[in-house]
Order: C-alpha cells, then structure tokens, then sequence
C-alpha cells in the first residue's frame, strides 16, 4: 500500500508537471506523455503514445533521437541540451532537454525519460535584448556617447564599448568598481559625481552634470 502511495505521487507529480516528460522505448517508441507534452507539443496522449518520437524533429534534426538512444543504451545521460523541435501543428519551438536511461530491477537499460521545456520565448528575449544592445552601443559609437550601469547590491559596474575609447582604457584590464572610478576623475569632479548618483538614488530624479576626466596621459578633458 505504502508503494502504491508512493506510486501514485510520482505520477501525480509528473502529470501536473509544467514540463513535458515523456518515456520512451530503446526503438524510439513514446510510451508515456504527460499534461505538460501535451501543452508544449500540441499532441494529445493518445495521439502519441505508439508513435514514433522522431515525429517531433524537423527534418534536418532527424538523426538526432537515434544518436540520443545510442547513448542512453550505453546508460549516459544527457544533461540540459537545447534544441529544436516541431510542435503538431507545424511550429518550429527552443526546447531545453534532459534524459535518463530508464533501468529494470537488474540495471538494465529498457528506455528513457525525457524532460523538455519550452525556452522558446526566453531566446527570443534574449535575441530582442542583444539586438537593442548592439544598436545601442553603434550609436553611442557614432554620437560619441559612453554610458555606464552600476549594480548597487553586488557593487559591479558595466561599461558600453564607447566607455573604454573615451577613457584609452584597454577592455582586457575590466572595470573599475564605483569607488575605483575615482581615478577617472578630478576630486572636485569624483564628488560631483557621487552626489549626483545618490540624489538619483534617493528621489528617482535623473541629473545631468559636467566632470573633467583624467585621461590615460594625465591631461585633464570635460
């Protein structure tokens, strides 16, 4: 009884799982295919328990579930791997997969259990993120505009690319933290500077002022 219990937890878990995990068999077969492959693959169970899981490969991604089960029957794993996969109806989805050989009572490899997620919007955010950065720093890059981010809990500074031409600055050497960033500017200005960050700070308010900087070669320039 106390086996069943556990049991039925188990699939309790694994249906009500935002995650689609599915087993399968050594040939490749789907035996199993939970709520959360329904969601993410568009197939309902019946639809895919008997079927063959290639069927979720586009077509230059084929071979892949054969190397995969190469692999599995050999008792490896794979860990966290990001692919592409083709929903039921025709859509290409980012998945981030893991899978496990599936082990009878004397350790023998008798299938697998595949865990897939749906990153598909999380990689188009980070391409829309990296577009809006590359157009950001061309134009800094043409207007002469450097900007700088401050991370205040962990104390971390990130520089745009413009930062490091304005100031000859070698990319390769990182960047000051805040309080290293003294050394970038004359002590009246460094105060300015500081003054300026923790108004903004406490009212939310942005400030606009003029430093002089200490260039590589000692000059001083606004």
């Amino acid at each position: 009884q106390q086996a069943n219990s556990q049991l039925q937890v188990s699939a309790a878990i694994i249906q009500s799982s935002e995650d689609a995990i599915i087993g399968k068999s050594l040939d490749g077969i789907i035996e199993s295919w939970n709520r959360g492959a329904e969601k993410i693959f568009g197939y309902t169970a019946s639809e895919a328990i008997g079927s063959p899981l290639k069927m979720l490969s586009p077509p230059d991604r084929v071979n892949e579930e054969a190397e995969i089960i190469s692999r599995i029957s050999r008792g490896e794993r794979e860990n966290h791997f990001e692919t592409i996969r083709r929903r039921k109806d025709g859509r290409l989805i980012n998945v981030s997969v893991s899978i496990s050989p599936i082990l009878d009572g004397e350790g023998n490899v008798i299938g697998a259990s595949k865990i897939a997620r749906d990153i598909t919007e999380s990689k188009q955010l980070s391409k829309a993120l990296l577009q809006r950065q590359l157009m950001m720093e061309r134009t800094e890059s043409a207007a002469h505009i450097a900007s700088f981010e401050w991370d205040v809990d962990a104390n971390i500074v990130t520089w745009s690319p413009e930062m490091f031409r304005i100031f000859g600055r070698d990319p390769a050497l990182g960047v000051p933290n805040l309080e290293g960033q003294a050394a970038l500017y004359t002590p009246e200005s460094t105060q300015l500077l500081y003054d300026a960050i923790g108004e903004a700070m406490a009212e939310g308010t942005p400030y606009e002022l003029e430093l002089m900087a200490v260039m590589p070669d000692g000059e001083h320039r606004p």
